[in-house]
């Protein structure tokens, strides 16, 4: 989120982008001028550059909406905090940690969440493993479910898709 939503809204209580940048510079100081937030509002131009800087070394803490879900590589980036974690997929929580850690330096992921782990299953699974085909497979059996295949509902169970996932050699016997 860009901007502090209204103390009525279904946004109350989760951090800005603006207000984690103010933050930020009030802890660390003496990284002030090289705290930098980028959003959906940035040009692609100002976009490419924050990101070249980022890269570069000149910006040492980036502060950014979930545009950087995709796309940005940068091998130093070692520490990525999630703020209001409970409230993204598991999906793209794992996108979003595979930003760092693209280079030889330890990197680290945190989940900071109203939740806790015990109580929300997308994190507990995160917190468990970084195997992407795991956490698709948790998502679609214990999570979300299936879906369903004619309607327009993104979790729910379909009798159909979990029996092709139980009994996958039947599925591939009878499949044209």
């Amino acid at each position: 989120m860009i901007n502090d939503a209204d103390d009525d809204s279904v946004m109350a209580g989760v951090m800005s982008t603006e207000k984690a940048v103010e933050m930020y510079r009030q802890a660390m100081p003496e990284f002030r001028d090289q705290i930098v937030e980028l959003n959906g509002l940035n040009t692609s131009e100002e976009t490419d550059d924050i990101l070249t800087r980022f890269r570069d070394g000149d910006i040492k803490i980036l502060v950014s909406t979930t545009v950087v879900e995709v796309g940005v590589d940068n091998p130093n980036a070692t520490l990525m905090v999630i703020h209001n974690s409970e409230r993204f997929g598991i999906s793209q929580m794992h996108q979003l940690r595979g930003r760092v850690g693209r280079g030889s330096l330890q990197s680290y992921c945190c989940l900071v969440s109203g939740d806790s782990p015990e109580l929300n299953e997308r994190i507990k699974t995160l917190i468990e493993t970084d195997d992407g085909f795991e956490i698709a497979e948790r998502d679609m059996m214990y999570m979300r479910k299936s879906g369903n295949l004619f309607g327009d509902e993104q979790s729910g169970k379909n009798k159909y898709i979990d029996e092709i996932i139980m009994y996958p050699e039947l599925y591939e016997s009878i499949k044209l």
